[in-house]
């Protein structure tokens, strides 16, 4: 996949400055922002002359090494936390809404696989080493995130980019990265 750097650096603005716009816009700007990123991401794609179908390859064998592959990624983030401790009491409460639930469940994984590990990942992977286009993939995503968390999406993160590039699909990382935000919701309504 060829991605021109004029193109790809006009996409990295669209979605930092959009997604400063969205936090101002609370739970409806989540499921505004996604739907919309995942259209720009799309267009950016064509505009190269990339079919996005690439990253949706074998979709039911993706969604089962997602399922399989979960229980490791939530493994490796246990022990992520364990030598970096959440700060639980100064968590924010999350309360229940349709917005947030959609958006946490299927708008954020299909919109930030798209944007980070697809998008994101593939153009840094064209100009470097893949381990390196992982990592500083992971970086970038990690830093759309709440501090306080950097390691744990980090590591996730890394887990969901060497998912990506190991079955060569976005289908096994969205589908973990939607389980482990599921879980993360329950564990903020139990609070």
């Amino acid at each position: 996949m060829k991605i021109k750097l004029t193109t790809f650096l006009i996409y990295i603005l669209i979605l930092i400055t959009s997604a400063q716009l969205m936090v101002f816009l609370g739970d409806a700007g989540l499921i505004i922002w996604y739907p919309i990123m995942v259209l720009v991401t799309l267009w950016f794609l064509k505009m190269d002359g990339n079919d996005p179908k690439i990253w949706f390859k074998d979709a039911q064998r993706g969604f089962i090494r997602g399922l399989a592959l979960f229980p490791l990624a939530y493994l490796a983030l246990l022990l992520v936390t364990l030598i970096f401790p959440l700060d639980t009491e100064n968590t924010v409460n999350i309360d229940w809404n349709v917005f947030l639930v959609i958006t946490a469940l299927f708008l954020a994984p299909l919109g930030e696989e798209m944007m980070f590990r697809g998008y994101i990942q593939d153009f840094l992977k064209s100009r470097m080493r893949m381990e390196l286009a992982i990592i500083l993939s992971s970086i970038i995503f990690s830093l759309f995130h709440p501090f306080r968390v950097f390691p744990q999406v980090f590591v996730l993160a890394v887990i969901l980019g060497t998912v990506k590039e190991h079955y060569n699909s976005l289908i096994p990382s969205m589908v973990i990265h939607s389980l482990n935000n599921f879980l993360a919701l329950i564990v903020s309504f139990m609070k």
